[in-house]
């Protein structure tokens, strides 16, 4: 995974390995509750439609989905701005820290998932 390259010990690559995984296996498991339309609010909302914006929305509308218990037929595929499969861990680090900061500051993000909300009949929190 290129490890290496980030220049850290190898007990600290070792936990950002597992931490990667760790992320992966949530977004697995949030696959079922995707909102189909997430993206395409993105876009709508936002004109540059970053790619990891577009992941932190679908992410914050799967959560607000599991929240409600909510599953959707149909989900959206992760970004075309995600790291291909054998990609680095330089690359898979700084596409997941991205897609956080997105998902922490973006305004979009906030209101796709106050979408959501309004669309399950969920309060805010």
């Amino acid at each position: 995974m290129g490890g290496r390259a980030l220049g850290l010990p190898h007990g600290v690559r070792f936990a950002l390995y597992r931490r990667v995984i760790e992320i992966h296996d949530a977004q697995l498991a949030l696959r079922p509750y995707r909102h189909p339309d997430a993206a395409a609010w993105v876009c709508e909302l936002d004109p540059g439609c970053r790619p990891e914006t577009v992941e932190a929305a679908a992410i914050a509308a799967a959560v607000e989905s599991v929240r409600a218990g909510r599953r959707h037929a149909a989900w959206t595929a992760p970004g075309a701005g995600a790291p291909a499969a054998g990609s680095t861990a330089v690359t898979e680090t700084d596409w997941l820290v991205r897609v956080a900061r997105a998902y922490r500051s973006a305004a979009v993000v906030a209101a796709v998932r106050n979408r959501v909300r309004a669309e399950l009949g969920t309060p805010a929190r």
